[in-house]
């Protein structure tokens, strides 16, 4: 992991100087807001005209950590309000419907 975290102190320095918008995603973020979990590499994404949503398990799986670990610390209106409208723009209603299961498992399990 001291790799990836150096590697990203360096994109971090390059994108800021250059103001370039980016996230980090993947297995380093869900470190911190999610459930640590074995990765050999540092994902992010460079933020062009807003923001990507991606639909893979792994994600889901991610997103579902974070609800259990997080759970009462989100504002779930606020991410469900730009989760609809991620959904609707990309006509994937179903982002909105599996984040809606996953939040009713996290809260009925505390």
């Amino acid at each position: 992991m001291l790799f990836q975290v150096e590697a990203l102190r360096q994109v971090d320095a390059f994108l800021k100087a250059r103001g370039i918008p980016y996230v980090v995603i993947g297995g380093i973020a869900n470190a911190v807001r999610g459930e640590p979990r074995a990765t050999h590499d540092a994902d992010l994404k460079v933020l062009v005209q807003g923001m990507t949503i991606a639909d893979r398990p792994k994600d889901w799986l991610d997103i579902e950590k974070i609800l259990l670990r997080q759970g009462a610390k989100l504002d779930v209106g606020y991410v469900r309000s730009w989760l609809i409208q991620f959904a609707d723009v990309l006509e994937m209603p179903t982002l909105v419907e599996h984040f809606n299961r996953l939040w009713e498992e996290a809260s009925s399990g505390r």
